[in-house]
Formats: structure tokens, sequence, C-alpha cells
């Protein structure tokens, strides 16, 4: 969860939104870490000195059941839209529960989805840190979503997400890999120039 919402944060930070984030485009290597994966939907998004956030308007795309509502309504693609997806991943993850499973189609899942503003339901068994966390990602209104920076500050800092089936020591060691990875990378540097293409 750390490190798809790492990457998700540099995503953004370039300008960039995903806008098909679901558990099939995260792949994890042979140490089980994951990386992010088909960026064939991903879009530049502009910020606007207005309101810093702006968002693409094009048709449906994605993956229907991790779309939030207002792409259904309005076909409005945005940094919070990236953050409900992972909130159904965090779901997925935490439940072994694939979201909206037995919805089929467009009208069921707008249903659902946008009239009703139902989500899947989140097992107590589940701590309750991480029901607040996928709750407040897939919330109906984008701008009650917390950013992807606000979502790792939250899993660095908060230690009730290390709960008894998380190996603090491990945790933490990635947390320092992904941060010491992060300083090589850094808006505008190429890894290599057009020419050599």
């Amino acid at each position: 969860i750390f490190g798809i919402a790492s990457a998700m944060k540099y995503v953004h930070s370039l300008g960039f939104i995903h806008r098909d984030l679901k558990p099939a485009n995260v792949l994890l290597d042979e140490f089980l870490y994951p990386k992010l994966a088909d960026f064939g939907l991903s879009k530049s998004i502009k910020e606007n000195k207005k309101d810093k956030k702006s968002a693409l308007k094009s048709g449906l795309k994605g993956t229907l059941a991790f779309c939030a509502p207002e792409i259904f309504t309005e076909f409005e693609y945005s940094y919070e839209g990236d953050v409900y997806s992972f909130g159904m991943i965090v779901y997925e993850i935490m439940t072994n529960k694939i979201p909206f499973a037995k919805l089929n189609s467009l009208n069921q899942l707008f249903n659902e989805v946008v009239i009703k503003s139902s989500r899947p339901e989140i097992s107590n068994e589940i701590p309750e840190c991480y029901r607040q966390l996928i709750e407040c990602c897939w919330s109906q209104n984008p701008e009650d979503r917390p950013s992807f920076d606000d979502i790792v500050k939250i899993l660095k800092t908060d230690s009730r997400f290390i709960t008894a089936e998380v190996e603090s020591a491990k945790y933490f060691e990635y947390i320092k890999k992904v941060d010491n990875s992060m300083i090589g990378f850094y808006k505008g540097k190429k890894l290599f120039q057009e020419d050599d293409l």
C-alpha cells in the first residue's frame, strides 16, 4: 500500500494522472515491491493557478469498478480520481475481495456509485485506520479525498498502520528504501535524449 501511494505521489508530482489505477496495473517484483504499469491512458494535467488543480474531460475511460463518481457523471479525470481508485485497491488488498464484483454493467455501477453513493462493505475485521483510509479515499466528494502526499505522510507516521501482520522493521526499511530512491529523481531530469531513439 505504501509503495503504490509513493509511486502515485511521484506520478502526480510530475503533473500526470494515471486514469486506470487498478490491481492489474500494479506489478510485483521479486521482492514483492509494487511497480506501476500501463500508462496508456495517462495524461498530463496542468495546474490551475486559481485552485491549484485541474481536471481533464474526455469520455469514459479506465476500469469501471475503479472509476470515481465524477468520471461517470462528468467524465472528469483529476488527481482525486486516482485517489478514489487507490481506495478501491486498498479495499481489495485488505479484504481480498474485488470491488463491485457482482455488478457487470455500466448502468448497475452508475446506479450504485453515483445514485446510491454505495461502496463495498468493509468488514469490522479490517483495522479501523485502514477502514478510515479507504473511506476517505473513495469519498463521494472529490474535495474530501486526501492527496497522495497526505496518504504517504499518514502511512509513514501513523503507528496504527503497523498491525500484528506487519513486520515493523521491514516496513521502515522499505520506507527508507523508497525515500532514498526518490533522491535520484526530479522534475525535468531526462533519462535519455530524444536523439538517442
